[in-house]
This record gives structure tokens, sequence and C-alpha cells, in this order.
């Protein structure tokens, strides 16, 4: 986690260079860990980020739970009194659908879009899955024109190998 608060440091950084500033940083929240240290980040550095947990296996509750307490315990090592509370917390959970670790025609759809438009690849489990959420959520609306959305890609590439027949079969 506070290696993700360091990583929230560096993206803002890099991303002032380019001369933006994200409204919203998109990833996919599954042990709390990478949110809590996105969270630290951005309430010490960029209050006006939303950080947006897609949740790849606990509902909404639960995971902000475990991501405040992770909170906590950051603040505790960096010595910083942030005051971080739920409300800073953004979990989406409506991606879980059939569980952790089940691929669906959404997610094998994103992971496609995603390597074919952009050549980066997604894992099924935890990227592909906050993908299809970002896909969704922009397709309803949730962000504005003008916002500025980073999405975390945590890596996971392994993960397409033992779902590759699943993967095929859903994007026939």
């Amino acid at each position: 986690a506070i290696s993700y608060a360091q990583a929230f440091a560096e993206m803002t950084a890099q991303a002032k260079a380019e001369g933006f500033a994200p409204t919203h940083v998109v990833h996919a929240t599954g042990s709390g860990s990478t949110q809590a240290g996105l969270v630290v980040g951005a309430k010490a550095l960029a209050k006006d980020t939303e950080v947006v947990g897609i949740s790849v296996s606990e509902d909404r509750g639960l995971q902000r739970e475990i991501v405040l307490n992770i909170c906590g315990a950051v603040e505790k090592a960096l010595d910083l009194r942030l005051g971080i509370g739920q409300e800073d917390i953004t979990v989406i959970d409506e991606y879980v659908r059939e569980g952790y670790g089940v691929v669906n025609k959404e997610v094998a759809e994103a992971i496609r879009l995603l390597f074919q438009e952009e050549g980066i690849v997604l894992d099924p489990v935890y990227t592909g899955k906050a993908m299809a959420g970002l896909v969704d959520l922009v397709g309803k609306g949730y962000f504005r024109k003008n916002d500025k959305i980073v999405f975390l890609h945590t890596g996971g590439t392994p993960a397409l190998f033992p779902y590759r027949q699943a993967l095929v079969s859903l994007l026939k």
C-alpha cells in the first residue's frame, strides 16, 4: 500500500509534466492494498482526484472496510493524519458479477478492445474486470466529458494462459 501511495505521487508528477491533473484514477480492487495506497496518495496530494476501485471479489461495504483499515495502517506508518473516512473510498461492486476469477463476455470484450486499440494486454481476473467496468461506467455517463481518467494497470498478464479457452469461446 505504501508503494501505491508513492506510485500515486509519481503518477501525479508525470501528469503535471504532461499538463493535466487526473480527476479519476480507476483500478481493480481486491486485497485492498492498491486502493488504500492510492487513496492515501490522493488525500495527501490531490484532494480533487477520485480513486475508483472496481471490485473483483467483494461487495462494496466489505471492500470499503478492508481499504479503510489498510489506509489507517499506511497513515500510521507514514506518520500522516489525513482523516481518511468511508466517504473517501469509492468502490463499485456491480462488476463482480459471477464472482472472483469468473470470466464473462464483458471482461473478454474489454480485454480484446484494449489490446486491439492500444496494444495493451489485460488479465481476466483483475485488470480485465476493471476495464470492463470502466467501459460500462463511461457508457452510463458516470464521468463528465472533460474528466481526465487514468486507468491503473496493475499487471496480471500470466493469468491469460489458464483462462485462454474461456476467453476464446466468449469472443466467438
